[in-house]
């Protein structure tokens, strides 16, 4: 089996889905942003857009005719009361997104597992893009059944110390 690097996967999806587009706009149409045709949709990591406002972000994600959005703390705050969560998420149905994940959230103690769940339950995602510590893996995987959200490791490369594969 061939080894490929991340980066040389998302150089060749971008590439492959770059041609696409090319080959749509050259014959006169082209198909919206979110809509790839391949079985999966697009979305947003609030994290790209960092240097703005809940709003602007939301606006930006729907201009993009986006469906799927992931939030970074910037934009819901970990700390975040239900009351606070919720009217967050109104904001994002209203503008007729799906809040499906959150992270990347960083858990180094049962308190912060606990604390990821919570947020993740009461905003409605599906998903938490996470960096448990190892020893907190099996709590991680005890809370993803019991609340059925999944976890997506995270990690930033051979240099990162917790995850430096996916292996």
């Amino acid at each position: 089996m061939t080894k490929t690097s991340r980066r040389n996967f998302l150089i060749a999806a971008g590439a492959g889905l770059g041609a696409e587009m090319g080959s749509a706009v050259g014959r006169g149409w082209a198909a919206p942003v979110a809509k790839t045709g391949y079985g999966f949709a697009l979305g947003l990591a609030s994290y790209s857009f960092r240097a703005f406002g809940l709003d602007e972000t939301l606006a930006m994600a729907v201009r993009l005719d986006l469906r799927k959005i992931s939030f970074k703390s910037m934009h819901l705050p970990l700390e975040s009361t239900p009351d606070q969560t919720r009217a967050v998420l109104a904001k994002v149905k209203a503008a007729g997104l799906d809040l499906y994940a959150g992270g990347v959230i960083y858990m180094s103690t049962e308190a912060e597992v606990r604390r990821a769940f919570e947020y993740a339950k009461t905003a409605g995602m599906k998903l938490i893009v996470g960096v448990p510590n190892h020893e907190l893996l099996p709590l991680a995987e005890t809370l993803a059944k019991r609340y059925d959200i999944g976890v997506a490791i995270h990690n930033h490369g051979p240099t990162d110390k917790l995850y430096p594969t996916a292996a």
